[in-house]
C-alpha cells in the first residue's frame, strides 16, 4: 500500500469507495487514525458501515466519518459530538471558537435572496441568484455587473443583521478559522476523501489545510464530475443571460410568495404580508414569553409596505395582540379598503 499521497481515478462501477473503506480499515488494523469525508449524510453513513464491518466496533474513537459540513462543525465545535466515534481525532485538535453558529433556515434563507434581488433590481428566480451569491463568495466567479456585486453583498449584509450563516459559510469559515490559526486541522494520520471530483474551491482548500498534518488519499472520477468544463459553460451562460440587469422600465414578473417565521422575516420588507394562526395559544406561543411573542408580532406586522392581512382558522379565540392592535375585522360580505386587511 502506497504510503504517501494518493489520487485514484477510477470508472463507475469499479469499487472506489468500497477500495476507500478497505484501505481506511487497514490502516485503523494498524494503529492509524483515519477521517473520511464524503459529500452526503446518506453516503457518510455508508461508508461509516463499511468500514466498521470490516475494521470492528473496536475502532470507532479512531474514526470519523461525515460530509464536509458535519466534520467542520466538529473542528469548530468539538463539544457537540456526543458518540465515540472520532473521540480521540477530536480531543487532540483545538478551536478557540466559543460562539456557536447559527444556521439560517431555508425559508429565512430563500427570504433573504429574494431581498437581496429587489434591493439590486434585479429579477432570477431564488436558485439562480443563489449560484451567483455563492460563487461571488466562494471565489469562484466575479461579479459580471455592479448590481451582481450589490446582490451578494446585499444577501451578506441581511445574514449577519440576522446573526446567522448558510451552509456555504461554514465551509468558508472553517478555511478562515485554519488560515488565522482559531482551529486546528483534523489531528489524524490519514484523510480519505471520496467523489473528490465533485469537490469546489473551498473544499479544495480545506483539503489542503490538510497536507502536512495528515496523509491525503482522494478518489474520483473525471467523467462523472458535476463540473464538467460543458456543463460548467453552459450553466454559466445560463446565468449570465437570465440574471442580466433589467431595463429601467422592466418590472419582476410573477408573484413570489415567501415564507417565513416572525423571527426570519427581521430586516425584510414586502408590498403584501399574510400573518397566518393569529389565536390564542398560536400566536402567542405558550411556551414562549409574552413579551417576546408581543415583540415578533409587531415584527411581522411591519414588515407591509402596503397591505397587512392577519388570519385565523376561527376554532380557537383572536389572539389577544389581534385585539390590542385594534384593526378592523374584514366584513363577511366585502373587501377592506388597502391598507385595512385584517
Amino acid at each position: 500500500m502506497h504510503d504517501g499521497h494518493c489520487l485514484a481515478i477510477a470508472a463507475p462501477g469499479s469499487g472506489k469507495t468500497k477500495t476507500l473503506a478497505v484501505k481506511a480499515a487497514l490502516l485503523l488494523s494498524r494503529g492509524k487514525s483515519v477521517t473520511a469525508v464524503t459529500f452526503t449524510r446518506d453516503a457518510a453513513l455508508e461508508l461509516r458501515d463499511r468500514i466498521l464491518a470490516i475494521a470492528g466496533q473496536q475502532a470507532v474513537s479512531m474514526l470519523l466519518v461525515g460530509t464536509f459540513h458535519s466534520i467542520d462543525l466538529l473542528m469548530a465545535f468539538p463539544g457537540k459530538q456526543k458518540t465515540a466515534m472520532g473521540a480521540d481525532i477530536l480531543r487532540k485538535g483545538h478551536s478557540r471558537l466559543s460562539r456557536p453558529w447559527e444556521i439560517v433556515r431555508e425559508g429565512s434563507r430563500r427570504g433573504f435572496v429574494a431581498c437581496a434581488i429587489e434591493h439590486a433590481e434585479l429579477e432570477p428566480t431564488i436558485e439562480e441568484a443563489t449560484a451567483v451569491i455563492e460563487g461571488i463568495k466562494s471565489g469562484h466567479s466575479k461579479p459580471e455587473t455592479q448590481r451582481h456585486a450589490e446582490l451578494a453583498a446585499t444577501y451578506q449584509d441581511i445574514m449577519g443583521r440576522h446573526g446567522v450563516i448558510d451552509f456555504q459559510d461554514i465551509l468558508l469559515k472553517t478555511n478562515e478559522a485554519l488560515d488565522q490559526g482559531v482551529i486546528s486541522p483534523l489531528q489524524c494520520d490519514h484523510l480519505l476523501i471520496d467523489e473528490f471530483q465533485d469537490t469546489d474551491l473551498a473544499q479544495f482548500k480545506w483539503a489542503m489545510h490538510h497536507r502536512k498534518s495528515s496523509v491525503l488519499t482522494a478518489v474520483g472520477d473525471d467523467d462523472q464530475s458535476i463540473y464538467t468544463r460543458s456543463e460548467m459553460r453552459a450553466r454559466v451562460q445560463r446565468i449570465k443571460e437570465m440574471i442580466a440587469a433589467p431595463s429601467e422600465d422592466k418590472k419582476p414578473g410573477g408573484n413570489p410568495v415567501v415564507l417565513l417565521t416572525a423571527h426570519g422575516s427581521k430586516g425584510l420588507e414586502f408590498d403584501e404580508v399574510w400573518i397566518l394562526g393569529a389565536e390564542d395559544g398560536v400566536f402567542p406561543d405558550e411556551s414562549s414569553s409574552i413579551q417576546e411573542e408581543r415583540r415578533l408580532f409587531y415584527v411581522a406586522m411591519t414588515r407591509a409596505r402596503k397591505m397587512l392581512f392577519i388570519s385565523a382558522a376561527g376554532k380557537a379565540p383572536l389572539s389577544p395582540f389581534l385585539v390590542e392592535t385594534g384593526i378592523a375585522r374584514m366584513p363577511e360580505s366585502g373587501i377592506l379598503n388597502e391598507g385595512q386587511g385584517a
